[in-house]
């Protein structure tokens, strides 16, 4: 046992030195930021000024990580002349000082999702270099990194969870009071002079091919027998919906968006891993050959669903975030269909520059979405005949509560997400208090403070004449119920109750509009008798009589406007 705790702690050794060799520059930059880090950490007899420079520098310093790993790669592949290395180190340095330069003093979220972007970015770059471009077998590579990126992980919480266990119980036995930060100053010191160190050490030299032998089992068995199959199942309930859609004739729902992205972001990533077994697994080569096919259609209806978003509100940075991710994949998927000669780099190739021109330039989220929501913007003010040119006027008459619902809506979106200055025919230095003199009325703050309400009622064995009723439904989960030429139908989904008579719709509902109105009613009053949770509806082909036993959810203050969480409701009803 001794011996082999030995052998581990020498490879781990090994692999530290053989780090320290190859990339001296990458763990330089690593120890630097161990020691910000723990300066930031102990701040309180600092003055900020100091802590904002530090806090500048670290975002700087971060960025050198992949950066000068990279260039080691590239000089491990190309065999420039170590002087070289050298002038390229000093150009990395200049750069990091002069973006260090332009972190503004409070850096908000857009900036924050720029450095984000752009640090994914340069790690993507790493990744690349040794493969870049014809080389085989880099998806295998990229497996290897992230396997050993999660034993590094692994490896680093053990030496963490150890030494925080040592130090809490030296603390407890020996009535000791330590500092709680130390444990921060922990968890910097490992992850800076232990994970990356080790991490790096364990990156395959230029020289060290990937094999299909080298696939590791574990891995192989999840994608082929457990991911692929779960994708080939959730394909076929996506193509179930679209033929309801298309028998129902209804619009996709909002959501159908946001699963469709997702499964074709987790498709592309499993086609990346999963190709270079197709030569030797027929169900990973049908998998590969035909599934960018399968996928064109629901690609095509998350596309359209976006797209009826986009003419009723503009482009937003999610929605601008759901089609350059929708293109991308999109683009994977055609390559594959067409090309002769697949390379997996290419769709790590194309991610990266996605990342960079949705965060940099004219095409960027940021830049779209304030183009956007300013023709938007504008379209309405000319609407509302509030637009001279470039100057906005009172309108000649007073505008409806939706109408200056609208036009708020947009404003408070550009304060959020962007500058009131960035709408282009606001005037100058302009602020919401003077949304009267401008545009003519207050501001309309349409998002309203959430209150969580909650109705039970328990007296089940109340005695209630019903005699006067055809049908009696229990309303709970989703219900889809015939007797005779009643068929009833309740989506847990779309909160959408409907009654049909023979076939015929004859009564329709949303139950969160209906327990709005029951809220609005109540006013948080809890019921204490069978009337007082009761709520009538119909028409002149149905009366209706909702019995509310219990409901909960959220309701924006003062109004009907309900989101339904939990609702248990016996419905009541009467053909006329």
């Amino acid at each position: 046992m001794i011996k082999k705790l030995e052998t581990i702690i020498g490879v781990i050794l090994l692999k530290l030195r053989d780090s320290a060799k190859r990339f001296p520059e990458t763990l330089m930059v690593s120890v630097s930021i161990v020691i910000i880090a723990i300066l930031l950490n102990h701040m309180e007899s600092i003055n900020s000024e100091l802590e904002d420079i530090l806090y500048k520098v670290l975002l700087s310093l971060a960025l050198g990580l992949p950066l000068f790993a990279t260039i080691k790669l590239y000089f491990e592949r190309f065999k420039n002349k170590i002087s070289r290395r050298y002038v390229v180190d000093i150009a990395v340095l200049g750069f990091l000082l002069v973006y260090y330069l332009f972190i503004p003093k409070e850096p908000d979220q857009v900036f924050m999702f720029r450095y984000l972007t752009l640090s994914a970015s340069l790690y993507l770059v790493f990744t690349l270099v040794p493969y870049f471009l014809k080389r085989k077998n880099y998806s295998l590579y990229v497996m290897n990194l992230i396997t050993r990126f999660f034993i590094t992980c692994l490896y680093s919480l053990v030496l963490f969870l150890g030494i925080i266990a040592t130090i809490f119980t030296v603390e407890q036995l020996f009535d000791l009071t330590i500092s709680s930060k130390i444990y921060m100053d922990i968890f910097i010191l490992v992850a800076g002079l232990f994970a990356v160190p080790y991490f790096l050490g364990n990156i395959p030299t230029y020289d060290e091919d990937m094999k299909i032998i080298n696939y590791p089992k574990v891995l192989r068995t999840l994608f082929l027998y457990i991911i692929l199959p779960l994708i080939s199942i959730y394909t076929v309930i996506l193509y179930a919906y679209f033929a309801k859609m298309i028998l129902t004739w209804e619009w996709p729902r909002g959501l159908v968006g946001n699963l469709v992205l997702w499964y074709g972001i987790i498709s592309t990533i499993s086609l990346f891993f999963v190709r270079s077994l197709g030569d030797e697994n027929k169900w990973a080569k049908h998998f590969s050959k035909y599934f960018p096919m399968v996928i064109l259609i629901p690609l095509g209806i998350m596309f359209f669903a976006i797209a009826i978003r986009v003419n009723e509100y503009g482009i937003t940075i999610p929605r601008y975030g759901v089609i350059i991710s929708g293109l991308w994949i999109l683009g994977n998927m055609v390559y594959g269909i067409f090309s002769k000669h697949y390379k997996s780099i290419i769709v790590v190739i194309s991610a990266t520059v996605i990342l960079l021109i949705s965060a940099y330039g004219p095409l960027s989220g940021i830049s779209v979405s304030i183009w956007s929501q300013n023709n938007r913007f504008e379209s309405l003010l000319e609407e509302y005949g509030m637009l001279n040119g470039d100057e906005i006027i009172k309108p000649s008459q007073k505008l409806s509560e939706e109408e200056e619902k609208a036009i708020s809506e947009i404003l408070r979106y550009f304060e959020y997400n962007h500058e009131l200055k960035d709408i282009r025919v606001l005037p100058q230095d302009f602020d919401l208090e003077q949304m009267k003199d401008v545009f003519g009325f207050e501001y309309v703050n349409y998002i309203r403070d959430m209150e969580y309400i909650n109705y039970y009622f328990s007296e089940r064995a109340s005695l209630f004449d019903i005699s006067e009723y055809d049908y009696v439904a229990d309303l709970e989960r989703g219900i889809d119920s015939r007797s005779g030429d009643m068929h009833v139908l309740y989506s847990e989904v779309s909160k959408e109750f409907e009654i049909l008579l023979k076939d015929e719709k004859v009564y329709e509902v949303n139950m969160e509009d209906l327990a709005g109105q029951y809220h609005l009613m109540r006013q948080g009053k809890q019921p204490e008798k069978i009337e007082d949770i009761m709520i009538m509806d119909g028409n002149e082909k149905v009366s209706i009589t909702f019995m509310f036993y219990n409901l909960n959810g959220e309701n924006i203050k003062g109004t009907d406007t309900m989101t339904l969480g939990y609702l248990e409701s016996r419905i009541y009803i009467k053909i006329k």
